[in-house]
């Protein structure tokens, strides 16, 4: 009797573990798992940016300069915000399988690496 419940608790145990593993494995692929892109980087940036010059910037607000846009360059859904953070979360919630291209309002560059050229005319 005590070996059949000591057989019956353990077999219930591995059940339970396997089927924690098999739910965190999802977990995990779902967290890990990235869109594969569908376009090349060339066609990528000219569609997020037809996107954005017929869709997106006609309907944005005077006070939206300086702000992020995500766009998923398969649907045209976009979010805006303050940060590429929060713009990217918002449309990935609605869209998980997105195509995400980042613009900055007004500007030509989200994000810009190495000396300015205010900083180049100060060191000269």
């Amino acid at each position: 009797m005590i070996l059949e419940i000591l057989i019956f608790c353990f077999t219930r145990a591995v059940v339970h573990y396997l089927y924690s593993c098999q739910t965190l494995l999802k977990q995990q692929r779902k967290i890990m798992a990235a869109p594969e892109p569908q376009y090349s980087k060339e066609e990528f940036a000219r569609l997020g940016d037809e996107i954005y010059a017929r869709d997106i910037y006609p309907q944005l607000q005077p006070n939206s300069q300086g702000k992020i846009v995500a766009i998923d360059i398969t649907t045209g859904a976009w979010e805006i915000d303050n940060d590429e953070i929060s713009a990217c979360n918002r449309l990935e919630e609605r869209y998980p399988n997105a195509q995400v291209w980042i613009v900055k309002v007004g500007s030509g560059y989200v994000r810009r690496f190495g000396v300015s050229h205010s900083q180049k005319t100060k060191t000269a």
